[in-house]
C-alpha cells in the first residue's frame, strides 16, 4: 500500500469540525502541564462544535 501524502490525508474532514493531528512538547518541558495548557488553549480557540484529537 502506498502512503497518502500529508496534504491529502484529511480530505474526509469537514470544515465545521476541528481536528488536532499532533501535539508535541519538548522533552525539557514535559510533566509540567505544558501539553494540557496547549490543548486547553486550542479547545478555547476552536470555533467548531466538535474537536477531534
Amino acid at each position: 500500500m502506498t502512503p497518502v501524502p500529508a496534504d491529502q490525508r484529511n480530505h474526509r474532514l469537514r470544515p465545521e469540525q476541528g481536528f488536532i493531528t499532533m501535539l508535541t512538547v519538548a522533552p525539557t518541558t514535559r510533566r509540567q502541564g505544558v501539553g494540557a495548557r496547549l490543548l486547553k488553549a486550542t479547545e478555547a480557540a476552536c470555533t467548531s462544535s466538535k474537536l477531534f484529537t
